[in-house]
């Protein structure tokens, strides 16, 4: 059974409807594309996100993980919607950047036909070009707010099998995103398309698209097998 799961719901939005005999288990879904057992669902954003994840009974009964999602650009020749495998490479607190290694599976890297951008984790969302430009250069080009942290538990909790990491740039490096969160309410979201229309108006139009990309992704990924 092959597990396919994103920080957020809306990432995937646009690959379930491919999905057969879908069942609800608890915080995730069980289906099938083709012949394939498939395992998908969300698990939230950031550190918990991570952590919560690993401790679902489901993990035993997979023979790899594919996980899925937006990242933002920190170099300016990455666009929205460039597509890269993604693996951990480093931790941003807030202060400083912690490096990490990630042992990479070569059999599923070849699954797709994407480059390789090692990715850095932070703590905190940064949608805004300050926010971005006042990391420390290390040669990181894109960011996101999970990858590290799944990457740790996976190694606390002793899980062996084949894991890769699939980001699409959502924001550019002089895009400035509207904030947001998984806990996002309707209030929140309206007060956001008053106090930045233009922003939510380009999520609008581009947010789509990103789903698009993934979907296509994953369909790519499972057609290996």
């Amino acid at each position: 059974m092959i597990g396919i799961f994103s920080p957020l719901p809306h990432e995937m939005a646009k690959v379930v409807p491919y999905f057969k005999g879908i069942q609800k288990k608890g915080e995730f879904y069980l289906g099938k594309y083709k012949s394939l057992s498939i395992a998908f669902g969300s698990f939230g954003m950031g550190e918990e996100g991570a952590c919560h994840f690993f401790s679902l009974p489901i993990l035993s009964q997979l023979d790899g993980i594919l996980f899925v999602g937006c990242a933002g650009a920190l170099v300016e020749d990455i666009k929205t919607l460039d597509s890269f495998l993604a693996p951990p490479a480093g931790f941003w607190d807030g202060q400083k950047i912690h490096n990490a290694s990630f042992d990479r599976n070569e059999e599923w890297d070849s699954r797709l036909s994407l480059p390789q951008i090692p990715s850095l984790t932070s703590k905190v969302l940064l949608s805004s070009l300050e926010e971005k430009k006042n990391l420390p250069s290390q040669g990181f080009s894109l960011v996101e707010m999970e990858n590290f942290f799944l990457l740790q538990e996976a190694e606390k909790k002793g899980f062996r099998k084949p894991i890769l990491f699939l980001r699409v740039i959502l924001d550019s490096l002089e895009r400035d995103l509207p904030p947001f969160g998984p806990n996002l309410t309707v209030r929140a979201l309206f007060k956001n398309f008053l106090l930045f229309p233009h922003k939510m108006f380009w999520l609008a139009r581009f947010f789509p698209k990103v789903q698009k990309r993934i979907a296509q992704l994953v369909l790519e990924f499972l057609h290996t097998f």
